[in-house]
């Protein structure tokens, strides 16, 4: 998906519902650039943005340790709360 998107953008619905594996995975690919395909053994640089949603109280989740907060603090650069 990050390789298919290569200077665009990835939308990544209920990101608060990502398993703690999958939680560090996407961190590290946050953090780096650098992904892997599947069934690939080479990493690869790439250059994408990221939009996340959730319809959890993502706050709460960290406080819970349910969520990183290490990637919380890269996914949140601009925060859009909408009342339910």
């Amino acid at each position: 998906m990050f390789d298919a998107s290569e200077e665009g953008t990835v939308f990544l619905d209920e990101v608060g519902e990502l398993s703690p594996a999958n939680q560090a995975k996407l961190l590290l690919a946050v953090e780096s650039k650098i992904i892997r395909q599947i069934g690939s053994n080479e990493s690869k640089q790439t250059n994408f943005r990221i939009l996340a949603a959730t319809n959890r109280n993502i706050d709460h989740m960290v406080i819970q340790e349910q969520f990183r907060d290490d990637l919380l603090q890269r996914l949140n650069t601009i925060r859009i709360g909408i009342p339910p």
